[in-house]
């Protein structure tokens, strides 16, 4: 079984939803290490404090880490969102769909009461403030700014969680 996390990159962060909240660090600096993919999925028209306070605001309702369930309310619902958000295009179904598929199995349902159980967040994020930059520089990662043109550019990174 293979599952993926996303991330969106804008404004030079990548920006994640986990069991802590949103968080954001340097691209590709989560213990996930560097995305097996990097999906161009376009420029946004939306200066970076309109987005740093759409995040806010998410962080405070919708995304807040108690809210995090992995089948249902996960990383890529919260990267389709602001993929949408940003540029107004979605993430690949393939992506969104996967938790359903996976649930459409015995095994994943099997494995359901024993991954909703399981905390997700990543090292160094801070519980309960919304959102968070902390957890970059947990892992040694310094988060940089890239020139305003590459800050318009929005990316979808993914990861493997598990392959077999």
């Amino acid at each position: 079984m293979s599952n993926r996390h996303t991330a969106i990159v804008a404004y030079g962060e990548e920006f994640f939803y986990g069991g802590e909240g949103i968080s954001s660090c340097s691209p590709g600096g989560t213990m996930l290490g560097p995305p097996d993919t990097v999906v161009e999925l376009g420029e946004t028209k939306l200066t970076e404090k309109m987005f740093m306070d759409h995040l806010s605001s998410l962080g405070e309702t919708t995304y807040r880490g108690d809210k995090y369930r992995l089948f249902e309310h996960n990383c890529n619902t919260f990267t389709n969102e602001v993929a949408q958000f940003l540029t107004g295009r979605t993430i690949p179904s393939y992506i969104t769909d996967l938790p359903s598929e996976v649930l459409s199995t015995p095994f994943g349902q099997m494995l359901r009461p024993i991954l909703d159980s399981v905390p997700i967040a990543p090292p160094g994020a801070v519980p309960g403030i919304g959102y968070s930059k902390s957890c970059c520089h947990a892992s040694g990662h310094e988060c940089t700014k890239r020139s305003t043109q590459e800050n318009l550019k929005a990316h979808l990174l993914l990861s493997s969680l598990v392959t077999h």
